[in-house]
């Protein structure tokens, strides 16, 4: 089955070759064989090919509107809704009733698209066929292109975000473990600074201890020189003595040295009484 069945007349082969061309590399399939023309009968072949095809051109020139078979085709195509009128020629009247279609002009076109004759014919098998195969694979081209760009861009704009989210993972991993190291370097920095306070602590305590110690050697030594007397120094009169006189004498003078002490806070006592009762006296 053609798309486009192209109703004409044998005389004009060369006129209408150029526009089938031009549709079937649009990639719509045209049924033209000028095999089958120059008198002969209306065949079979043309019969199927006519009920088949989706669109009729016919091709009005000076010699086909006097074509009973153009007439006859074009009839079929007009029956069925699906003729587009073409004049190839200037001052061409297609016979009743195509003279009151509308007829697109292509005088003078030069066989080569693109074209505002052309086009509009285009725009007329549009409008019956559909877009041509050609534009719509060039439109599915372009539309996976721009898919595959998109998806390329969706792929580019994916792996940039997982690109990001691993630097930034990256970047606070880093930030993390220099905190973590911070940390670590302010504790140590910490201990050593209550290692040394404290051994500055332990130092002065035992600086503390040791000045302590020494006051208090001192002053034992000071209280055991003050209660012990010094022992005479042995001269001429005193070696010749025997040790035992020596210990008796120090023994009077210790019993000396309490007796006296006893007697004056005996002394003292009085004194204190006296002074806080000085009405004692008047009572005897």
């Amino acid at each position: 089955m053609a798309d486009i069945f192209i109703s004409y007349k044998r005389e004009d082969l060369e006129k209408v070759r150029p526009l089938a061309e031009i549709f079937e590399n649009k990639g719509w399939s045209v049924w033209w064989d000028p095999k089958l023309r120059g008198g002969k009968p209306f065949s079979q072949d043309i019969e199927r090919a006519l009920s088949e095809a989706r669109c009729v051109i016919v091709v009005w020139s000076n010699k086909s509107i006097d074509s009973y078979w153009v007439a006859a085709e074009a009839t079929k195509g007009l029956n069925r809704d699906i003729l587009v009128a073409v004049s190839i020629e200037s001052n061409v009247e297609p016979p009743v009733p195509f003279n009151v279609i509308h007829t697109n002009p292509l005088i003078n076109w030069g066989g080569t698209s693109p074209s505002t004759q052309f086009d509009k014919i285009v725009e007329d098998l549009k409008s019956i066929l559909g877009p041509p195969p050609v534009d719509v694979k060039e439109a599915e081209r372009k539309a996976e292109k721009e898919s595959r760009r998109k998806q390329e861009e969706t792929r580019k704009l994916r792996e940039d975000e997982q690109r990001k989210a691993e630097e930034e993972r990256q970047r606070l991993e880093e930030e993390k473990q220099r905190l973590a190291e911070e940390k670590r370097k302010f504790e140590k920095e910490q201990k050593r600074i209550e290692a040394a306070r404290t051994a500055e602590e332990e130092r002065k305590q035992r600086e503390a201890k040791a000045k302590r110690n020494v006051e208090v050697d001192k002053k034992r030594k000071e209280v055991k020189a003050e209660i012990k007397p010094d022992k005479p120094k042995p001269d001429a009169t005193t070696t010749t003595e025997p040790k035992s006189l020596e210990t008796h004498k120090t023994r009077n003078a210790l019993k000396f040295g309490v007796v006296a002490g006893v007697i004056v806070l005996l002394m003292f006592g009085v004194w204190w009484y006296l002074w806080v009762y000085p009405e004692f006296p008047t009572r005897f």
